[in-house]
């Protein structure tokens, strides 16, 4: 009888520890309650006096992050594009600060301050238009002119890059 169960011990292992994985919030394992019984916060929280949290704009852009500029500027522009696109940049794109960024993205013809690109005359950034403006089309590396970016890296994760895409759908407002 034993060696007839045997083979099947592997399974049976498994699908005790999956069961101790479970879903329900009651358990560990989720990021909600821990041994102790203590509420743990979530990742991309910040906990505030009240024992409340509130989100925490200093986490990768994702579901819970408001599509604004502050919070494209801080996800995405700040990590990804200020190493290059400084003072002095060829095509005259300078996001080194975040008033700086939107003053020249925002309306804005490529090639304008700086030398001209194979975008010279594309809009930067069109409000409401995230497929008529040349920062989502570059990211999202559709663009069909100049070159993909981040310059020479993989291509921006898909959380940060709809951050991007919903900042300009609402309009590309400043905040």
């Amino acid at each position: 009888m034993i060696k007839s169960i045997l083979p099947f011990a592997p399974f049976v292992a498994a699908g005790i520890v999956l069961a101790a994985c479970s879903s329900d919030p009651d358990t560990t394992g989720d990021g909600g309650t821990a041994d102790s019984g203590a509420t743990t916060p979530d990742s991309s929280t910040t906990p505030t006096d009240s024992g409340t949290t509130t989100p925490d704009s200093s986490t990768p852009a994702d579901a819970s992050v408001a599509p604004t500029f502050t919070n494209v500027y801080a996800n995405v522009l700040q990590g990804a594009c200020t190493g290059c696109h400084t003072t002095g940049h060829a095509t005259g794109l300078d996001m080194s600060s975040k008033a700086t960024a939107y003053t020249n993205l925002v309306d804005k013809a490529a090639g304008q301050g700086g030398t001209s690109t194979s975008c010279t005359g594309k809009t930067r950034v069109t409000g409401g238009a995230p497929g008529a403006s040349l920062l989502f089309t570059k990211i999202d590396h559709s663009a069909g002119c100049g070159n993909p970016m981040p310059l020479g890296g993989a291509k921006l994760p898909a959380d940060k890059a709809k951050l991007v895409s919903d900042w300009i759908a609402a309009g590309a407002r400043n905040d």
